[in-house]
């Protein structure tokens, strides 16, 4: 078989392989974000490695990984950090420095999430990434050291991380893959010989599933043994990643039944996060501690000035809900019948346990709710900067639009709660539109974006406000979990995926943590304290009260009380101030540019050989033309054609093979016998008159013995001499 042919071949069951030990890892992920990204880098890896081995000098030297690893990092920035390209083409410093961010980022999410678990971008970094390594070193074992049965138990290896990592969620179709995977790989070694070993074969792949595939095939084993608390680490899942998915899923099947007696149902709470590096928000770390088990008790939630809070008692059933967060009303004082595996935070008072929630359990939650006057928080104090520097931290790459916008909005406010209370009602305005085409993403980019495009769900509308009230000096973070949901003929509220939500959750010194909403299309009423309207879904209009005039009613029609300005209102919305950050994708579709750069890839590698072997031929043919140079211009075209001349042979031996290729070519005849015969006096001749030619006869030599070698080859031969030969 043709050294080129087995070259292609042996990469194409690399590729294949490779393509297919990628698909497991869709068992830790809960959407297919990060595939392409992932296939695309394997793709670009195999295939520019099969192409440069057929270069003779890489194959020679085994230069094939340096290549790829070339590949590899270049692709990177373009897979991972495209809207930071310099110019939308070009990765710069700035790209490398945020694929190292989101390695680390993805490195920290680890520790905190479980599968199935969102596609972000530090994961999908960290995939991509992972796959390129591994892939280069299969590729190497399998291609240039010819050792098929390690590079074998390199796809075991990639098979192994989501065994371990979401070994419950492996399906029989991921062990297909990862086996035939492996075959593959195995027959890289056979490639070019006559008869391939069936027999062998069969018998590994039937080991192979009876000692892995096996497994994932048996039911599982039930655990009776109680999960106590313990002091290690507990993995949870952020479940603000998954709101955009949770929403889009259209799905009426019951998450949670409960009933409860208060008058107005409040929103379910699952946890709070406050967490913000400028790409994802997640929660904060906290310490397992035995003495916040939730069966000892909660402390009593920070109390207003005048003690208002609303008690309520709230039974919770279980139904299709899973995870680690327990559901309550904020804030939980008590807790019956959950289990005593659940302890909280006291930061966010999230509650988490090890075994999680189980389908059918009941349990109670008495809450206590702060009621605060919009007057008290408009006389509340600044809050503690060391205190609450988490939920005040904003990343350095904040756009410059965001704070515009921030100091714009609440131009004018005279207390932290009025700066709050304008910023919601600017969201809840007619300018903003409730829309799930909006990205999933909250990072401080998509803000921009949102501010700009004004379209977005309550990912969206809550971190805006987090990010805006966190530039006017007041401590925000976003709580995650349901609306009040549907209720139903016998007084209890029915909870569905329809009923994810994400609010924000502003501090004020005196009140605690108070919620605002703005969120509009909803269905959520803001509550009172906020500024807004009794009944207020977000439709503004000049008639309707300000929120400083409202407070002012609230307080007795206190005139001094500080007015809204016209121009920090809505109406301002479209001027100059508010401009967003020039979007560098320039609207392009996101799979674009990757598919952008493998071209560019591609035709780079392709040309560089055509390139150099023109450099070389044109310095060999050029004025004084020397015999010599034109000679070893025809021992390569020889070479290129795979009918190299025998290194001991003579020059006129050499030559004859020549004349014969140029065939009826008289005038190429004569230029190569006249070449072999300059040759011939040069090495030979006492008088080395002929040293120097004219270009025309070497020309005329090159051009004839060429379409010689070209009329007697076929095309993968005439396409490696053109395109893939030095």
């Amino acid at each position: 078989m043709n050294r080129a042919v087995e070259t292609l071949l042996r990469c194409l069951l690399v590729l294949c392989a490779a393509g297919l030990a990628v698909l497991p890892t869709g068992a830790i992920f809960s959407d297919p974000g990060w595939r392409s990204p992932a296939l695309i880098m394997v793709g670009l890896i195999v295939v520019s490695g099969g192409l440069v081995r057929l270069i003779p000098a890489v194959a020679r030297l085994r230069l094939a990984p340096l290549v790829q690893l070339v590949v590899a990092l270049v692709a990177l920035p373009y897979l991972c950090t495209p809207h930071l390209l310099a110019g939308g083409i070009l990765p710069g410093p700035a790209a490398y420095g945020a694929v190292v961010d989101q390695i680390s980022e993805g490195r920290e999410q680890v520790f905190h999430t479980v599968a199935p678990t969102a596609t972000t971008a530090g994961f999908t970094t960290m995939v991509v990434l992972g796959f390129a390594v591994l892939v280069i070193v299969l590729d190497w074992c399998a291609t240039d050291l010819r050792v098929p049965k390690p590079a074998a138990f390199i796809v075991l290896l990639a098979w192994l991380v989501p065994v371990f990592l979401a070994g419950g969620l492996v399906s029989t179709w991921h062990f297909v893959g990862a086996g035939v995977a492996f075959v593959l790989v195995l027959l890289t070694g056979y490639v070019g010989r006559i008869r391939v070993p069936l027999t062998a074969l069969g018998a590994g792949a039937l080991a192979l599933l009876l000692g892995v595939g096996l497994p994932i095939l048996l039911p599982d084993v039930p655990d009776t043994h109680r999960n106590r608390l313990g002091t290690g680490d507990l993995k949870v899942a952020n479940p603000f990643l998954d709101l955009r998915k949770d929403l889009a899923r259209q799905d009426d099947t019951p998450l949670l039944n409960y009933t409860t007696d208060a008058k107005t149902p409040e929103p379910v709470r699952m946890t709070a996060v406050a967490d913000f590096d400028g790409r994802t928000w997640s929660p904060e770390d906290f310490t397992l501690r035995n003495d916040n088990a939730v069966t000892a008790g909660l402390p009593e939630p920070e109390s207003t000035p005048a003690g208002q809070t609303t008690a309520s008692r709230t039974t919770f059933t279980v139904r299709a809900l899973t995870g680690n967060y327990l559901p309550t009303v904020y804030s939980p004082v008590a807790v019956e019948g959950a289990g005593e595996d659940w302890i909280y935070d006291p930061k966010t008072l999230a509650i988490v346990g090890h075994t999680g929630l189980r389908a059918d359990q009941t349990y109670t939650v008495d809450s206590r709710t702060a009621t605060p006057e919009p007057q008290e928080l408009a006389a509340a104090g600044t809050a503690d900067r060391t205190r609450f520097a988490s939920e005040l931290s904003l990343p350095d790459s904040l756009p410059e639009s965001v704070t515009r916008t921030a100091t714009r909005v609440t131009k004018g406010a005279d207390s932290a709660w009025e700066k709050a209370a304008r910023i919601q009602a600017y969201l809840r305005s007619d300018d903003f539109t409730y829309s799930l085409d909006a990205p999933a993403q909250a990072s401080d980019s998509a803000i921009a974006d949102f501010l700009r495009d004004k379209r977005g769900y309550c990912v969206q509308f809550s971190a805006t406000m987090a990010v805006l009230a966190r530039v006017e000096g007041i401590p925000a973070r976003i709580a995650v979990g349901y609306t009040p949901g549907q209720p139903d003929d016998d007084g209890s509220y029915t909870i569905t995926d329809r009923n994810a939500h994400a609010w924000p959750e502003l501090y004020f010194p005196g009140s605690g943590w108070v919620r605002f909403e703005p969120t509009p299309g909803t269905g959520e009423t803001p509550p009172p304290w906020t500024g807004a309207q009794p009944g207020d879904t977000g439709q503004r209009d000049e008639a309707t009260p300000t929120p400083t005039a409202q407070a002012s009613e609230s307080a007795g029609g206190d005139e001094s009380a500080p007015a809204v300005t016209e121009e920090a209102g809505p109406a301002d919305s479209t001027g100059p101030a508010e401009a967003a950050e020039p979007d560098t994708s320039a609207g392009l579709p996101a799979w674009l540019l990757p598919c952008l750069a493998a071209v560019l890839v591609l035709l780079v590698l392709v040309l560089a050989p055509r390139t150099i072997r023109s450099i070389r031929r044109a310095r060999r043919l050029r004025d004084p033309v020397d015999p010599e140079a034109v000679w070893s211009e025809l021992m390569a075209l020889l070479a290129d054609y795979g009918r190299p001349a025998d290194p001991a042979g003579t020059v006129a031996g050499a030559t004859g093979i020549l004349c014969d290729l140029t065939g009826s070519d008289q005038a190429a005849t004569r230029a190569v016998e006249r070449i072999g015969a300059a040759v011939e006096v040069s090495r030979y001749g006492r008088d080395s008159t002929e040293k120097v030619m004219d270009r025309s006869t070497a020309r005329v030599a090159v051009a004839g013995v060429r379409a010689g070698l070209r009329s007697a080859a076929g095309w993968p031969t005439r396409f490696r001499a053109e395109w893939l030969r030095l």
